[in-house]
């Protein structure tokens, strides 16, 4: 009795250090923020370890978008996309600059507490980018 008692008390604690070890998933809705104003609600998803993830709501028209882009409906547009995790690093993948239509590769990791998204679009290498914040909603 006492050794099966240890046996599921050490699956328990293996399974609570796995889960805590993996860290928080970057699956849910998330706002992006433009010039310090909401823009728009994402919903990513992560499917056979790929991340995706696609504008659900856009707050903002785009006025500034380039003319093959203006006035193009951004819900459903997947704006992230082909991300694979690789020690807690969502990369290989592109975002997707939803007023111009130009990819942009990409890196994203989430804060320890799960809130923040960092999502990091650049050319060539990374030191050559911009992270956006996006807030978990």
């Amino acid at each position: 009795m006492l050794k099966k008692s240890l046996q599921c008390l050490t699956l328990f604690l293996l399974c609570i250090g796995i889960s805590y070890a993996a860290g928080p998933s970057p699956a849910g809705m998330w706002q992006t923020v433009v010039d310090g104003k909401p823009y728009s609600i994402v919903k990513i998803t992560v499917s056979n370890g790929v991340l995706q993830g696609r504008v659900v709501k856009q707050f903002v028209d785009c006025t500034d978008c380039t003319a093959e882009w203006r006035n193009t409906p951004k819900k459903g547009m997947a704006i992230v996309y082909g991300l694979r995790e690789k020690n807690g690093v969502w990369e290989g993948g592109y975002v997707l600059d939803p007023n111009t239509g130009k990819p942009y590769r990409c890196e994203i990791t989430i804060s320890a507490d799960g809130r923040t998204l960092h999502v990091r679009g650049f050319v060539g290498i990374s030191l050559l980018g911009k992270t956006a914040d996006w807030q978990r909603v």
